[in-house]
C-alpha cells in the first residue's frame, strides 16, 4: 500500500511541469500590465517625485521623460530597461509607468508595454507585448524563448515595483 501511494506521489510530482503554469507576468485584455497600491501613511508628492526617479534610474533601468501633474499628485514616466541579449541581438523594453496619491498611500501602474529588438544587418522590431503574449501559444524553441523573456520581464518590474516601494515607505 505505501509502494503504491509513494509512485502515485511522485508521478503526480513529475506531472506537475506540464500542467503548472510557469509563466508569472502580470496580464490585463491580454497584454503585460502591473497594477498595485503602496501603502504609506506619509504621503507627499516630493517623496514621490524623488522615489520615482530613484526607481527608474537604477541598474539596467532608464527613465526616459517625466510628466508631472502637482494638481492631481500623480507623475507619468516613460521608462526603458535592457533585456538580456545576444551579440547579434540587442532588446530593450519601453513602458509607461504612472504612480498617483490616494488616500492609502500611492497607485502606481505599469503599461503601454512593448520590445525593441534590434538585430545586426537587419533592423530594429517593435514587438507589442501582446505579441511577446502569443509567443507562449506556440510550441517549441520560440515558447521557449519567449518564456524567459517574460519571465526576465515580470523579474525586472518586480524590482522596480519593490525599489520604488522601499523609497516611498522609508
Amino acid at each position: 500500500m505505501k509502494k503504491f501511494s509513494m509512485m502515485k506521489c511522485l508521478f503526480l510530482f513529475l506531472l506537475i511541469p506540464f500542467i503548472a503554469n510557469c509563466q508569472t507576468v502580470h496580464l490585463e485584455d491580454d497584454r503585460i500590465a502591473y497594477k498595485g497600491e503602496i501603502k504609506s501613511d506619509k504621503s507627499s508628492f516630493e517623496k514621490l517625485n524623488e522615489a520615482i526617479h530613484a526607481a527608474l534610474d537604477h541598474k539596467g533601468n532608464k527613465a526616459v521623460s517625466f510628466v508631472q501633474d502637482t494638481a492631481n499628485g500623480e507623475i507619468i514616466a516613460l521608462g526603458r530597461m535592457k533585456l538580456k541579449s545576444t551579440q547579434s541581438v540587442i532588446n530593450n523594453l519601453h513602458y509607461t509607468i504612472t504612480v498617483a496619491q490616494n488616500k492609502s498611500g500611492y497607485k502606481y501602474t505599469i503599461d503601454s508595454v512593448y520590445m525593441v529588438s534590434e538585430e545586426r544587418g537587419v533592423g530594429k522590431k517593435k514587438i507589442p507585448s501582446e505579441e511577446l503574449v502569443k509567443g507562449m501559444e506556440t510550441t517549441g524553441p520560440v515558447a521557449s524563448q519567449t518564456e524567459k523573456i517574460l519571465n526576465e520581464i515580470d523579474m525586472k518590474f518586480q524590482k522596480v515595483i519593490d525599489l520604488l516601494a522601499n523609497y516611498l515607505k522609508e
